[in-house]
């Protein structure tokens, strides 16, 4: 017996006295339903079997931060002939310049970041450069501050606090009629509780891909935080709404659990019989990301849009 045997089940609908077998919606039919809470705690070991290593990583390593945040030198150079990480490291090494990141961007161009380097030091990087790749020219030579990196790691934090506040306060407005003794503020609070559980999976995972695959946060990650967040939210407010729906149709409900059951199953138990990715491609299922994550040019958008599929 797999999984989706396992959860699904046939039953009723949960009433608020246990010793009737009435639906405590009117006309509602005994059909199959999703028995959540009984399974909770497969549920929850499955979210924390996602968390815990993505936390540790978090406080272990930390977020590998690109020159956006931490402040650098951009370089654009453009080849001949096809040149390799390991190729400009070796140029970078023997003139003690720290490369951080070396991204192809098409046409034998490539975007080189640095640690803060002077127009000395960018010189001499060119006639080296010149002497062993004949033909190689510099595009572009741009130098971000530490002062400018600091303060665009401010804002990101600011913008995503205040994202969380509006939240809270827009779900408790919109919801400030549920009837009594459900709180409008719980469902904001619940809202950006599933939210922290997104972000925090989101932030373990860069944590850990950072520190095998030496993957940066750059300016388009707060971009795709931003985006994580709204569909989050977005996800919450659509249950939430379907949810004070049905408040009214089941006044002698013990607890919010009758009426989520009502809303979730019609549209989760449809959701199980699809097809996995897996089954459209006979090699989809046996594909790995570490390739993916190893190939430079990699942005954080990208990655962060298959790790949250």
């Amino acid at each position: 017996m797999n999984l989706k045997q396992i959860i699904l089940s046939r039953g009723e609908l949960p009433t608020a006295n246990p010793g009737s077998r009435t639906s405590p919606v009117a006309g509602a039919n005994h059909s199959t339903h999703l028995h959540f809470m009984k399974y909770k705690w497969l549920f929850l070991g499955f979210s924390a079997l996602v968390m815990l290593p993505g936390i540790y990583s978090l406080a272990r390593y930390g977020l590998r931060l690109s020159i956006d945040f931490t402040g650098g030198t951009l370089l654009e150079v453009q080849t001949k002939d096809p040149v390799t990480h390991d190729q400009f490291a070796e140029i970078s090494n023997s003139l003690q310049l720290e490369l951080s990141s070396v991204q192809p961007a098409g046409d034998n161009t490539y975007l080189l970041r640095f640690k803060p380097v002077s127009q000395q030091q960018n010189d001499e990087f060119k006639k080296a450069l010149s002497d062993k790749f004949s033909g190689a020219t510099e595009k572009r030579f741009e130098t971000v501050g530490p002062t400018v990196g600091a303060e665009l790691t401010r804002r990101a934090l600011l913008a995503l606090v205040l994202a969380s506040v509006f939240i809270i306060a827009y779900i408790a407005w919109s919801f400030r009629r549920i009837p009594r003794p459900y709180s409008a503020w719980k469902f904001g609070a619940s809202a950006v509780v599933a939210l922290l559980h997104d972000v925090i999976i989101v932030l373990g995972l860069f944590a850990l891909f950072g520190h095998l695959y030496h993957v940066e946060i750059d300016a388009l990650f707060v971009t795709a935080m931003l985006t994580v967040i709204g569909f989050s939210v977005h996800d919450s407010i659509v249950v939430f709404d379907r949810v004070r729906e049905n408040l009214p149709k089941m006044p002698k409900a013990v607890g919010l659990w009758p009426p989520c059951l009502l809303v979730l199953s019609p549209v989760l138990i449809p959701l199980s019989s699809t097809p996995p990715p897996s089954s459209f491609s006979g090699k989809a299922g046996n594909n790995s990301p570490r390739p993916l994550l190893n190939q430079e040019g990699v942005h954080s958008f990208d990655l962060m849009e298959l790790t949250t599929l």
